[in-house]
């Protein structure tokens, strides 16, 4: 529901979206945001340090890349880039932002969406314990619910 709704607010914004029109999904996960711009027609690569793609993304469309490590110039040029719930997993995302501008085609466009620190999914996978903040928040939920985290504050997620 998220990427749909996403979509259709660039749509009602005038962001040309269908046939002929590449995108990266940057950070894409498991490519729930690319897998409705392929079913719109776009042609989509996905970009993320692993592959969670699922079958049914189109062959040879993923390629690798540690977005806090590489530089994400080397993915080329792109109508549309769409980086959704990633910055708030990098270490410096203000790297990753001012590479955008090389990123886009002429009259290229940056979807750019987080989760911040504050709102309800601040702190993902133990929310919404993180209102205790990034050390306490973390060491009660392990405490009261002894169910391991996948995501540690200050390694691979960040106060935003």
């Amino acid at each position: 529901m998220q990427a749909a709704d996403a979509i259709r607010w660039l749509v009602g914004r005038g962001v040309p979206i269908g046939a002929g029109i590449t995108v990266l999904d940057l950070g894409c996960g498991d490519g729930t945001f690319g897998l409705e711009l392929v079913q719109r027609g776009c042609r989509v690569t996905f970009a993320d340090e692993h592959n969670w793609l699922p079958p049914e993304a189109p062959a040879g469309s993923f390629q690798s890349i540690n977005l806090d490590r590489e530089d994400v110039r080397r993915l080329g040029t792109y109508d549309l880039v769409i980086c959704s719930n990633v910055i708030e997993h990098l270490r410096q995302p203000e790297t990753l932002i001012e590479a955008f501008p090389e990123l886009l085609t002429a009259g290229g466009r940056v979807y750019l969406s987080w989760t911040n620190w504050l709102s309800p999914w601040g702190g993902h996978d133990f929310s919404p314990f993180h209102y205790f903040g990034p050390k306490l928040g973390p060491a009660l939920w392990d405490r009261l619910l002894k169910r391991p985290r996948l995501l540690k504050p200050g390694e691979n997620l960040y106060v935003t």
